[in-house]
């Protein structure tokens, strides 16, 4: 399979990877690999590309070293940076900072304010440089804006280096921060995104800002956090229906222009936004360089969605907004084109292969029809579709069963793809396993579910338990027959596998959300939480299961599971000390549970603490709201609050 990288936007050192300096409105494929590409980072005028195994590609200025790539003042089109394997990277306004896969740091460019973190007034390296820092807990993702960066572990603790003015890497507040420092929190955090002037973090609940609330974000968030993304200077929401709201600076268009519409990938650049609708790339908000594409009224100012490009032979994987430039990761294999599903094959679906085998093929006159008489095999129930890439056809089954004399030989999976050359048809069918279902674990690049079995898909979620949130959806071109539903089961760690919801046709996605152990309080989302033992091992994996079934069986499992858990709730959603040994008249059910919910009211305020030592009575309200929703959703939530 081949994967295509395509950038649009600011291009005055070569940053897009094109070979040219020239600015782009249009989107142009400047690299392309047969290895998924990880993670793309965008500094002020350069941009690292890291692969899955670990391959790091470098482009743009490199008058600093930045790229890591000798002394060249430019890198034109995207060059190995070395032949060391990477984690993680991330990419400032004239530097890049590298995560090695033993948690190692390395710093190289420039950064006149502490951002290369390898010690006091040393401000330039045109060679990458290890940073003298031991984390006490794997490294999770690194994140750079312009002059400052943060490190996230897995225990929930973050680290910042580089301007530290407005205390955007936490307290003291100092110009200059030249090495890795704790940032001091009440809570683990388990995302975090940067803005020029501020810092966003969450511990799975509630946001809060550090550093320079200039544009008054922080009195805007009134809405509960899925996941979000920070611009130079705005904040941008998405909530558990999938709702963007946009809070900041708005004196380009950055806020987005409607909140209620269906995306499935969303991601920010510099000033400007990108969404995904099926396989349209479409962006909104500053766009002075190309990066929103092609400008309508002459202004730089798209206050409305544009489409940058339907990518309709391709399946877009991944988007990236980066300073003023926008980036796609497009996969060229998966676009298919139904022909005519559900025919029988008495019906002529031999007929229809015969035609596409032998469309323009010499071959070896060999059709579908004489094939399948040879081997005595009949196929019950065909659905082809077809594709026109690298010369080959795809038949899509659903639910084929290949029989012969001898009974059945293969009982084939839903969407096995059979593929054959134009030039000839095989002399068998070649199974492949089709690509039906991805996961997003928040924080973490997308993830395809492999097929295990007949109707069995699943995936192995590495360190599971230190996420918060994963997405599971079926892939845009993939039709799942209303007849057949797709439970979702989930394998703990020390567990069995459990049922916790579908997906289908009609409900192409789900949200689940994880109960760690280092996170905050749970909150209910579809399908449902899940509870999991931390331990003592960080590195506990999740097991996704997900079984096609027919929608009749399916919706009985879902019963079931339904009538389950409305059993083991509670009849009334009141606090309790839950305590066996305490009675409800007992005065000490009181003290305990009142001791309680200070502790949690504490614990929350004490975040918000202006210079003065005071707390905005907002702030109370805000948590008087959001404790009595949780009580809602779960009324056993302060056992886990310590007395």
């Amino acid at each position: 399979m081949v994967y295509r990288v395509f950038s649009c936007g600011s291009n005055g050192k070569y940053q897009l990877g094109t070979g040219s300096d020239e600015d782009l409105e249009q989107l142009q494929c400047v690299f392309e690999t047969v290895v998924p590409v990880r993670r793309i980072a965008c500094g002020g005028n350069h941009t690292l590309l890291l692969l899955q195994n670990g391959e790091l590609y470098a482009a743009g200025d490199n008058s600093e070293g930045q790229c890591g790539i000798g002394d060249a003042v430019s890198v034109p089109n995207f060059t190995r940076v070395n032949e060391r394997l990477w984690k993680d990277c991330s990419a400032g306004y004239e530097y890049s900072v590298l995560v090695s896969p033993d948690d190692e740091i390395y710093t190289v460019g420039f950064g006149p304010k502490g951002e290369l973190g390898i010690g006091e007034k040393i401000t330039r390296s045109i060679t990458l440089t290890r940073v003298a820092f031991q984390p006490n807990s794997p490294i999770v993702e690194v994140r750079s804006c312009l002059d400052h960066n943060i490190v996230r572990l897995d225990n929930g603790q973050l680290y910042g280096w580089g301007n530290g003015r407005s205390s955007k890497i936490g307290e003291p507040a100092e110009s200059k921060v030249w090495i890795p420092r704790l940032i001091s929190l009440d809570y683990d955090v388990c995302s975090v995104d940067l803005g020029r002037d501020f810092t966003v973090v969450s511990d799975g609940t509630r946001l809060n800002i550090l550093g320079k609330d200039k544009y008054g974000i922080v009195d805007q968030i009134n809405v509960e956090a899925d996941y979000f993304k920070t611009m130079w200077s705005s904040l941008h929401i998405v909530n558990k229906q999938g709702q963007i709201t946009s809070m900041g600076n708005n004196s380009h268009g950055q806020m987005i222009p409607q909140s209620q519409i269906g995306f499935r990938m969303f991601d920010v650049g510099s000033e400007h936004g990108i969404i995904v609708q099926g396989n349209k790339v479409i962006c909104w908000g500053w766009g002075e360089h190309g990066n929103c594409g092609t400008k309508k009224d002459g202004s730089v100012t798209f206050d409305y969605f544009n489409e940058l490009k339907d990518f309709a032979e391709d399946l877009v994987v991944m988007i990236k907004g980066g300073c003023a430039t926008t980036w796609v990761w497009a996969s060229e294999d998966i676009r298919i084109e139904v022909i005519r599903p559900g025919e029988w094959l008495s019906g002529g679906v031999t007929s229809l292969l015969d035609e596409s085998l032998d469309d323009g093929a010499g071959g070896d006159g060999r059709s579908a029809q004489s094939f399948l008489e040879q081997k005595n095999i009949s196929a019950q129930r065909l659905d082809l579709v077809r594709t026109r890439t690298e010369g080959s056809l795809i038949a899509l089954f659903k639910r084929t069963i290949i029989t012969s004399e001898r009974g059945v030989i293969s009982d084939v999976p839903n969407n096995s793809l059979v593929q054959a050359p134009h030039t000839s048809i095989r002399t068998h069918f070649q199974l492949t396993s089709s690509i039906m279902f991805g996961a997003c674990c928040s924080g973490r690049p997308i993830q395809m579910a492999d097929q295990v079995d007949t109707n069995k898909y699943a995936m192995n979620i590495v360190n599971g338990t230190k996420i918060s949130h994963v997405a599971l959806f079926l892939l845009p071109n993939v039709e799942l027959d209303p007849a057949f539903t797709a439970l979702i089961f989930f394998q703990l760690p020390g567990q069995e596998f459990r049922l916790f919801g579908s997906i289908s046709g009609a409900k192409p996605s789900a949200i689940f959300k994880l109960n760690n152990a280092h996170q905050a309080q749970p909150q209910i989302m579809d399908d449902m939480d899940m509870d999991t033992d931390d331990g003592s091992d960080p590195l506990n994996n999740i097991i996704v299961g997900i079984s096609i079934e027919n929608t009749e069986e399916a919706e009985r499992q879902l019963a079931e599971m339904a009538a389950q858990r409305l059993s083991t709730q509670p009849k009334q959603l009141t606090a309790t000390a839950h305590s066996s040994a305490v009675s409800p008249g007992d005065p000490n059910t009181t003290a305990i549970l009142a001791g309680k919910i200070v502790k949690n009211a504490y614990n929350y305020l004490t975040s918000f603490v202006d210079a003065g030592g005071n707390v905005n009575i907002k702030y109370f309200d805000t948590w008087w709201n959001k404790f009595r929703t949780k009580l809602n959703n779960d009324p056993k939530f302060l056992d886990s609050v310590d007395e």
